[in-house]
């Protein structure tokens, strides 16, 4: 079985939907998504849509718990408050019902899924180090899954938990090894932080157990005039061209 795993979307739908077409090409059968559907972009009701459409199975992130006043932004950056205030504005209550509805972990047969650390992940907490990494292994071992995908970064990233000792990689393809657990971080969909400024997502193929990140060319540029269009953060726009 073949599956998608999609990074943080960031209601950014040119992208979304780029992902979404190039993983029903390469055979992908069950579609995921590792939360932070809205915030930052100004399309969240037609990525909701789609995510719906394709019956996706998604976590909730915390752009998507502050949208519903579930989590105090009183610590977000000024850009990414403004953005939240804004998605409130934009979105139906429909959308927020279904935003309401995600769970914060989703257990599928080979996997789990989360938005930041598995461990306490209602707190959000980053992983982007070996050390964020050895809670989130402890609770991978509760639930004996080899493979545990997460995102809020923005930037991918994998983990490893073998002998005791943590260790780490940025590979794009990967082989999961059932004797050892791995944490994997997908990236963004929607908002790239690690300097490409291409979309991306991770195919996970539950037979030969590998994970390969894709990275595709998008038309940013018709994102950014969006964002200017719906008088967005200019930010949100000019970090789109550089992935950062």
């Amino acid at each position: 079985m073949k599956y998608a795993i999609l990074g943080d979307v960031h209601s950014n739908f040119d992208a979304l939907e780029t992902v979404v077409e190039h993983a029903l090409r390469e055979g992908v059968k069950v579609f995921t998504c590792v939360g932070d559907v809205v915030g930052y972009g100004p399309e969240p009701s037609r990525c909701i849509a789609l995510l719906k459409d394709i019956d996706a199975k998604v976590v909730s992130g915390n752009h998507d718990w502050a949208v519903l006043n579930k989590l105090d932004v009183t610590d977000f950056n000024p850009v990414a408050k403004e953005s939240i205030f804004w998605t409130q504005e934009n979105i139906t209550d429909i959308d927020k019902t279904y935003l309401d509805s995600l769970p914060l972990t989703i257990e599928m047969n080979d996997f789990v899924i989360t938005h930041g650390t598995l461990h306490d992940p209602d707190k959000f907490y980053y992983l982007q180090s070996p050390h964020d990494a050895e809670l989130s292994f402890l609770e991978m071992e509760r639930l004996n899954k080899p493979l545990c995908v997460c995102g809020h970064s923005h930037v991918p990233v994998n983990f490893y938990y073998h002998n005791k000792e943590v260790s780490y990689d940025q590979e794009l393809k990967i082989n999961i090894d059932p004797h050892i657990h791995t944490i994997s971080n997908v990236g963004s969909v929607g908002q790239p932080r690690d300097r490409n400024n291409k979309t991306g997502y991770a195919c996970f193929d539950s037979e030969r157990m590998t994970l390969n990140l894709f990275r595709i060319e998008y038309d940013y540029k018709k994102t950014m005039k969006k964002i200017d269009a719906a008088m967005l953060p200019e930010y949100n726009a000019l970090r789109l061209i550089n992935g950062i």
